[in-house]
């Protein structure tokens, strides 16, 4: 059984709906403060383009979820180009944290996130919701963007891990079991 298919047990010490833990105290809310006047995060602060789009889980392909990404600031001319650079991609990540699971912390096994593609639909709901909350039209990008094309089918086959759920209809789900620590490794 997968693990990213059982529902976190419950945390701690309380009815689970906060995360364990106990409040800082102010000797770490100076600390933190002082990491904040210490750290500029100049990268961090450059970032300003949200990319937002669909996942669906490996081992779940009914379960579905919006993501959001966010990119450096790139020049309007050149968003085209990078999404047909993009199309040519297998999109995929691990996600640790399954917040529509309704988990508080990011507990258990991470769970592979596929990019649905040619044969999987994502649901009319999800694009409605994410249509009204950005004020955008999917199917007014989807006329502009009619010819990006995804990566040939003459790369893909079942030894072609990135596209194997596309060929097999068959994911991949992360166990955890339990192992003995080796407290020495040999030198090599």
């Amino acid at each position: 059984m997968a693990s990213s298919d059982e529902m976190p047990k419950p945390m701690p010490g309380g009815d689970g709906s906060m995360p364990p833990g106990k409040p800082m105290t102010m000797g770490q809310h100076i600390i933190d403060k002082g990491a904040q006047l210490i750290q500029s995060l100049k990268p961090i602060k450059k970032m300003s383009q949200h990319v937002c789009t669909f996942a669906i889980y490996s081992h779940d392909m009914n379960r579905q979820i919006e993501t959001h990404h966010y990119a450096t600031r790139l020049n309007q001319d050149f968003i085209q180009s990078e999404l047909k650079d993009l199309a040519q991609t297998y999109g995929k990540f691990w996600c640790t944290w399954q917040v529509d699971r309704g988990d508080r912390l990011p507990l258990g096994a991470p769970a592979l996130m596929m990019s649905p593609q040619m044969s999987m639909a994502v649901k009319p709901e999800l694009i409605k919701k994410r249509d009204e909350k950005y004020k955008i039209s999917s199917h007014e990008l989807e006329r502009k963007r009619i010819d990006i094309a995804m990566a040939p089918e003459a790369t893909r086959s079942a030894l072609n891990y990135a596209d194997y759920w596309m060929v097999t209809g068959k994911g991949f789900a992360v166990d955890v079991q339990p192992t003995e620590m080796k407290t020495r490794a040999p030198f090599p």
